[in-house]
């Protein structure tokens, strides 16, 4: 009877999660899994599971909320946006029915802020079947939408050569695939001395980074895969 009772007990005792068998917080991703790696999705777990508050805000007062990782780099991108309930909607100038909302921008370098942005903008039913579309006001400081298929945001900042930068990133919702681009106005050549000045090049140069995101929050009307 006693090594019956040893016997379960050992059966028990091994069946229990150790430090190695860490159960998964809530809104961690599993890094393993992203078609390439990234430190970006290791520092942004480390920040969830160190329940970050900056983050932490975000996360679980948006209703929709993505992380979105550079392939090889410690960089993670962070989207949020709550999409109003239909008592929220009232009849708006345009003649549709319209909600008031925002879009939150935090990036994210070696697990510290590089840059954040909000844009307050319009949710706005265009039809009864697919669901309402954001646009950011004319006066917000980025230009952001949300629509069934995509979400977007762009803005603009002064760069090193006290010329204009343009940021922008776009994310698919259904294959959770993003795109952000650096577009900015190429440096004048220097002409040796003696030579005849070359006018200025009017035309860009452009730094771009492809990956995928983690739908960290689901849609409460759509399904995405994972």
């Amino acid at each position: 009877m006693r090594s019956l009772f040893l016997s379960l007990f050992l059966t028990l005792f091994f069946a229990l999660p150790t430090h190695a068998q860490t159960i998964e917080e809530p809104f961690t991703f599993n890094c393993t899994t992203l078609q390439s790696p990234s430190e970006g999705c290791k520092s942004y777990n480390e920040m969830v599971i160190k329940k970050d508050q900056e983050l932490m805000q975000f996360i679980t007062n948006e209703s929709e909320v993505y992380a979105c990782f550079r392939p090889g780099d410690d960089v993670f991108l962070f989207l949020a946006f709550k999409t109003p309930g239909d008592a929220k909607f009232k009849m708006g100038k345009s003649g549709y029915l319209e909600a008031e909302g925002q879009m939150v921008y935090f990036r994210y370098s070696e697990g510290i802020l590089e840059d954040s942005k909000i844009g307050n903008g319009t949710w706005t039913k265009f039809s009864i079947r697919g669901g309402p579309v954001f646009f950011t006001a004319n006066e917000s400081e980025i230009k952001s939408s949300v629509s069934d298929a995509e979400l977007s945001v762009s803005y603009s900042f002064p760069n090193l050569s006290h010329k204009l930068t343009t940021y922008d990133i776009s994310l698919r919702r259904s294959t959770l695939r993003f795109s952000e681009h650096y577009t900015f106005p190429k440096p004048p050549v220097v002409a040796k001395k003696g030579a005849k000045q070359e006018p200025a090049s009017e035309s860009d140069d452009r730094l771009s980074y492809t990956g995928y995101c983690a739908q960290i929050k689901p849609s409460s009307s759509l399904f995405y895969p994972r």
